[in-house]
């Protein structure tokens, strides 16, 4: 290898070397053409990358709240309750005891304490779709 080669070969290494370290420690002034590159890659990164792409999971609090939203109070007394618990939390096509030990487990979860439902009643939008089911539920 010639000296000549071996100098292209060095200085390229070094203008690699060089453009990798003002990238790492983004040493580019503002409206730069390098700077603006930079900055439009990290919004395609955020904007562009899959919901899934870091395997976020929500927490177990996010899903106790989305329960607590939508479970509400109707009517209380101390032999009987009514509560409203919204379909979404409900598996989809049950039969009418799958359905009611769905509702029980989800209300006993939300109410942290063991009950008896005494009386389901859907209730259907103007379509005739159940967005929700009215409960009425005693303490054990």
């Amino acid at each position: 290898m010639s000296i000549q080669a071996s100098e292209n070969k060095s200085t390229l290494t070094q203008l690699l070397f060089d453009k990798a370290y003002s990238v790492f420690f983004w040493s580019y002034e503002r409206g730069t053409l390098p700077y603006d590159i930079m900055c439009l890659t990290i919004l395609m990164f955020i904007f562009l990358s899959p919901a899934n792409f870091f395997h976020d999971k929500p927490s177990s609090d996010n899903k106790l709240k989305e329960v607590k939203e939508s479970i509400h109070w109707i009517h209380n007394t101390e032999e009987n309750s009514v509560l409203s618990i919204n379909s979404k939390l409900l598996p989809i096509n049950q039969d009418e005891s799958s359905l009611k030990q769905s509702i029980q487990e989800q209300l006993e979860k939300f109410l942290e304490k063991s009950i008896v439902i005494s009386n389901v009643e859907p209730v259907a939008d103007e379509n005739g779709k159940k967005i929700s089911y009215l409960v009425w539920v005693k303490e054990r």
